[in-house]
């Protein structure tokens, strides 16, 4: 197979990464605030919360496994 390229270093997907994880959080907050104000019912904020949960706990795993590499 020979070497294998990058698209990018791996710190500059573990920088882009960690911006999406901000990101996430700044959606659940947004969420939060949509339920507060009645725009959505308690079955779709609890649906949207598990998918950002899963979604964070996700990308903690990756970034995890990517932080290994670069040590």
């Amino acid at each position: 197979m020979g070497n294998v390229r990058l698209l990018f270093p791996l710190r500059e997907t573990q920088r882009v990464i960690k911006q999406i994880r901000l990101e996430i959080r700044e959606k659940r907050f947004e969420i939060r605030k949509a339920k507060n104000r009645n725009l959505m019912n308690e079955e779709e904020y609890l649906k949207f919360i598990e998918d950002i949960n899963l979604i964070g706990k996700m990308l903690n795993s990756y970034i995890k496994s990517i932080g290994e590499k670069t040590n």
